[in-house]
């Protein structure tokens, strides 16, 4: 799935700019994206794509993540 549709979609921003200032658990994620389904959704998108990663317990977004 090209970057474009992925950011296309609901919440994915959302998630990028709250891991722009740091690290955050699923649950600090669900404060920017409040459908637990949805949120799931975009972090494994994300992740395939590159644009975040695992980090232990919490999420955090990687250099070309930070690029887009």
């Amino acid at each position: 799935m090209p970057k474009l549709d992925v950011l296309s979609r609901d919440g994915a921003i959302d998630v990028l700019r709250r891991l722009a200032v740091g690290e955050a658990r699923f649950k600090e994620l669900g404060e920017v994206v409040a459908n637990t389904r949805t949120l799931t959704r975009r972090l494994k998108e994300l992740l395939a794509e590159g644009l975040i990663e695992k980090a232990g317990a919490s999420y955090k977004i990687t250099s070309e993540g930070f690029d887009t």
